[in-house]
């Protein structure tokens, strides 16, 4: 499983290069973000271009299989 944080978000959203590449080299494999990283980067876009931006990134991100973060998921990373 490949699982996506926010850095990786953005810098996928601004065009780092690099990012583009690793997605690319690993198209046969589903593709996730925990909630809590989407959570970020949807505000982040929402505060600083409102709907609209908010809109943009959602639409670029559609891709992306949500992960939920429960209770025990949180306290397992907390040792990680």
């Amino acid at each position: 499983m490949i699982a996506l944080d926010t850095t990786f978000l953005l810098d996928y959203l601004d065009g780092e290069p690099a990012a583009g590449e690793f997605l690319e080299s690993r198209t046969n494999k589903p593709v996730h973000a925990p909630s809590l990283a989407l959570f970020e980067t949807y505000r982040g876009a929402a505060t600083s271009s409102g709907s609209d931006g908010l809109y943009r990134v959602t639409t670029r991100l559609d891709w992306i299989e949500p992960l939920a973060v429960t209770d025990g998921a949180a306290r397992e990373a907390v040792f990680r």
